[in-house]
C-alpha cells in the first residue's frame, strides 16, 4: 500500500503531478486497487472538476472521491486555499466508491437543497445495506455527507447487519446552505452521502478519536424541542438564556463564532459527544449542527487547547505502534478555530505515513452497531496491507502544552467549577434542611404529608396495599421536667434511629410530625405486616430508652390500613384515632389498630 499526497493550485500543475503518480505505479509493477480523493474549498469547485476529468483520462480505472470543505489536510498542515490531491494505491485489497444523491439531481453544478427528506434517507439506507453485504472482507467504511439538516438516523441504520469488527468513520463535510458538494467518477451531489469502502484480507485498519474539550457548569435537560436539531427549552427556558446567562452573549454577537468552542455536552451509548450551536431564532430557540433527543441530559462544555493536544500525542503513540502506510484525518472545524498555530500539532501522527483529510462540521463515529455525530473531534484512520513492519519507530517526545493563554483559561475555570460545586452542595444542604427535620434527621411535617398524598395515589392506581403508623413518646413532658431538654432531645433521636432501622430505606418513609409525635408510611405493606413492624418498634424504644434516674421511656403507637377510596386526611384520622386508643391503654406502651373499614 503506497499513498501520495500533492497540493494543487491549478489544473496546469496537476498534468505533471498525474505524469509523476503513473510513473511511481508503474515502479511499484502495479496496483490492484486505487483511490484518488479530491479535497478543496468552495471557491475551488471548477478545478475539482477539472481534476475528476484529467484522473477520468489519465487514470481511467481509479475510483474517485471528491470533496467540498472549508479545509483540507495533507501531510500534517492544514490548506484553506488550495485543493489536495491523494492517490492510495492497494496491493491486494480493494477501495470502492459509491455516491448516494438525497436531492432530485444528479448533476455537477452547485444548487441548493437545504434539507433531506426522511423517505430519502431510508432508500439510501436501504441501498447502502444491499451495498455492503455485497463486500468481501470488508474492513473499513468511509462516509462523508454534504447537506443541511439531513437526517441520517435511516442512513445509519446500514451498519445495524455490519460486522462489529468493521470500522467506520467519516464526517459532515459541509452543511452551511448551498455550500455542499460531493463527487465520484461519473456523478455529483449537492446534498449526499460518499461511500468509501476498504476490502482485503491483509488490510488492517485502526481507527480512534480524540476529543479534549472538558465540562463547564451545571448539568441541565433538554425540556423542549422543534425538531431534532432545534433546541428550544433547556431547563423550560428558551434555550438562546444558557448562552445570554452564563457566557454574555452579546445581541449582535454570531453564535456561530461566539460561541463555537462552548459546545454542549452530552452522554449517549457510553461515549461523550459534543454539539456545537450553529444559529438562534427569535423566539430563542437554538440550531445546532447534530441531533438530540428531548429529555437528554446536556452541559456546557470548553475547549481547553492543553487538553486537546494532550489527548492528540495519545493518538500519536497509537498510530506510531499500529506502523501505518496511509493515514487519514477527520477534525471538527472548531478545534482549528481554537487552536489557530497550534494546530498542525495536533496533526503531527503524520510524521509516520502520508496523510489527507479535512475538517468537518460533525464526526461520525461507530459504537457497536450504532453510528453516532459529533462535533469537536479528531477521527485519526490508519491503514496499512500486511503484518506490522518491523522497522522501530521511534515515538513522539513527550512535551508540555501549557502556555500563558492556557494556563489562565485553566486556572479561570477551575475557579468556575470549584464555586459551582460549592454553590451545589449549599444549595443541596438547603434542601435536606427544608425536607428534613434538623434534630433527627427524618422527614419533617410538610414533606410526610406529600409524600403521604402521592403514595395514596400510588396505592389507589397499583391497587396495592399501604399502612401508616402514628407514635408519641409517653409522657414526653415528665422527661423533658425531670432529666432536662437535653436528655428529651436524645431520647427523640433514639426513637429516629430505631425508626430508620425497621423500615425499609428509599421503601417506607418515617418523619417527625412534630414535639414528640412520629409518623411512618409503610409502603406496599398490608396490616399483619405492619402491625409486627409496629411491635418492633414499641419493644425498641423500650430497650434501648434508659433514661437518667433509673427511667424507661416508652412509646405508644397506633396503626391505620389504606382502603379504596381513602383520602390522605381519612388515612391519617384513623391511624391519630388508633394512637388515641393506644394511649388510654393501662401503662401505654401498646399499639392499637384503626377501624377496618374507612373513616365517614
Amino acid at each position: 500500500m503506497k499513498e501520495l499526497s500533492f497540493e494543487v493550485s491549478n489544473a496546469e500543475e496537476f498534468l505533471p503531478v498525474l505524469d509523476f503518480v503513473r510513473d511511481a505505479e508503474r515502479r511499484m509493477g502495479g496496483a490492484r486497487s486505487v483511490l484518488v480523493m479530491l479535497c478543496g474549498p468552495q471557491t475551488d469547485l471548477p478545478l475539482l472538476l477539472q481534476l475528476r476529468s484529467a484522473v477520468q483520462h489519465g487514470m481511467p480505472g481509479a475510483k474517485v472521491a471528491g470533496v467540498v470543505s472549508a479545509r483540507a489536510i495533507a501531510d500534517g498542515h492544514t490548506e484553506g486555499r488550495k485543493t489536495v490531491a491523494s492517490f492510495l494505491f492497494f496491493e491486494d485489497s480493494v477501495a470502492d466508491v459509491r455516491l448516494y444523491d438525497f436531492g432530485a439531481e444528479r448533476a455537477a453544478s452547485v444548487t441548493s437543497v437545504t434539507f433531506e427528506v426522511p423517505e430519502a434517507s431510508v432508500t439510501v439506507g436501504q441501498k447502502l445495506a444491499s451495498f455492503l453485504v455485497e463486500k468481501e472482507h470488508l474492513r473499513a467504511v468511509g462516509l462523508v455527507a454534504a447537506g443541511e439538516r439531513l437526517d441520517l438516523e435511516p442512513v445509519f441504520d446500514a451498519f445495524k447487519g455490519v460486522p462489529e469488527d468493521v470500522e467506520v468513520f467519516g464526517g459532515l463535510a459541509e452543511n452551511r446552505p448551498g455550500c455542499g458538494f460531493l463527487f465520484d467518477a461519473e456523478h455529483a451531489s449537492t446534498c449526499g452521502l460518499l461511500v468509501l469502502t476498504f476490502a482485503g484480507k491483509e488490510l488492517a485498519v485502526s481507527v480512534h478519536s480524540s476529543f479534549g474539550w472538558k465540562p463547564l457548569g451545571r448539568p441541565m435537560k433538554i425540556t423542549r424541542m422543534k425538531d431534532p436539531f432545534t433546541i428550544q427549552e433547556i431547563d423550560h427556558r428558551p434555550a438562546i438564556e444558557i448562552y445570554q446567562t452564563y457566557l454574555g452573549l452579546g445581541p449582535d454577537e454570531d453564535i456561530l463564532t461566539g460561541m463555537l468552542t462552548f459546545p454542549l455536552f452530552l452522554h449517549r451509548d457510553g461515549l461523550t459527544l459534543a454539539r456545537h450551536p450553529r444559529s438562534y431564532a427569535p423566539d430563542g430557540s437554538v440550531y445546532y449542527a447534530a441531533d438530540f433527543y428531548e429529555g437528554e441530559e446536556v452541559q456546557l462544555a470548553y475547549g481547553d487547547p492543553q487538553e486537546i493536544l494532550d489527548t492528540a500525542d495519545q493518538l500519536q503513540i497509537g498510530m506510531a505502534q499500529f506502523h501505518p502506510q496511509s493515514i487519514f484525518l477527520v477534525s471538527c472545524v472548531a478545534r482549528s478555530l481554537l487552536l489557530e498555530k497550534d494546530t498542525e500539532q495536533e496533526l503531527a501522527m503524520s510524521r509516520y505515513a502520508p496523510s489527507a483529510g479535512f475538517y468537518a462540521y460533525g464526526e461520525f463515529l461507530r459504537r457497536k452497531d450504532r453510528i453516532l455525530t459529533s462535533n469537536m473531534t479528531l477521527v485519526t484512520v490508519g491503514m496499512r496491507e500486511g503484518a506490522p513492519s518491523k522497522v522501530s519507530v521511534e515515538l513522539p517526545r513527550r512535551i508540555s502544552h501549557v502556555d500563558a493563554r492556557t494556563a489562565v483559561m485553566r486556572h479561570l475555570v477551575n475557579f468556575v467549577q470549584q464555586s459551582i460545586g460549592e454553590l451545589e452542595e449549599a444549595k443541596e444542604r438547603y434542601r435536606r434542611l427544608a425536607r428534613h427535620d434538623l434534630l433527627t434527621g427524618l422527614f419533617n411535617r410538610g414533606t410526610t404529608d406529600e409524600t403521604l398524598a402521592e403514595m395514596v395515589k400510588e396505592a389507589e392506581h397499583e391497587k396495592q396495599p399501604l399502612t401508616v403508623l402514628m407514635m408519641d413518646i409517653d409522657d414526653f413532658k415528665g422527661i423533658n421536667d425531670s432529666c432536662g431538654h437535653d436528655e428529651g432531645d436524645r431520647a427523640l433521636q433514639i426513637v429516629a434511629r430505631i425508626l430508620q432501622e425497621q423500615t425499609r430505606k428509599n421503601v417506607d418513609v418515617p418523619g417527625r410530625m412534630g414535639g414528640d409525635e412520629f409518623f411512618v408510611i409503610l409502603h406496599a405493606t398490608g396490616a399483619e405486616q405492619a402491625r409486627q413492624v409496629a411491635d418492633r418498634i414499641r419493644a425498641g424504644i423500650e430497650e434501648r430508652g434508659l433514661l437518667p434516674g433509673g427511667l424507661r421511656m416508652t412509646a405508644s403507637i397506633g396503626g391505620a390500613e389504606f382502603f379504596p377510596g381513602d383520602t390522605p386526611q381519612q388515612l391519617f384520622k384513623r391511624a391519630d384515632e388508633a394512637l388515641y386508643e393506644a394511649k388510654r391503654q393501662e401503662g401505654k406502651n401498646s399499639v392499637a389498630w384503626g377501624r377496618a373499614a374507612p373513616f365517614d
